[in-house]
């Protein structure tokens, strides 16, 4: 019964191994093709990050929410419900 547990935890830990290595691996290419794949929507420019600087972290998600959208001068920007999954 000991054999039986061992083996099944071995190869539970194995498979953990294997996930934290493709997750390592997706955040790379994540990182890599992200600034290529958003379309700024202008031509042939591609956006980039934005400021470091230009968003509070910790600040109120909603006024975040306002001032990304400003930010990226969304022009007809959706109606959203202030609180709606607070």
């Amino acid at each position: 019964m000991v054999e039986q547990f061992n083996g099944a935890i071995h190869q539970i830990v194995g498979m953990l191994q294997n996930l934290v290595c493709r997750n390592r691996n997706l955040r790379a290419t994540r990182e890599l093709l992200l600034p290529k794949l958003i379309w700024e929507g202008y031509g042939d420019r591609w956006a980039g990050p934005p400021p470091a600087n230009r968003f509070a972290p910790g600040a109120d998600p909603w006024e975040t929410l306002q001032e990304v959208m400003r930010f990226c001068n969304i022009s007809q920007p959706p109606t959203f419900q202030r609180g709606l999954c607070a």
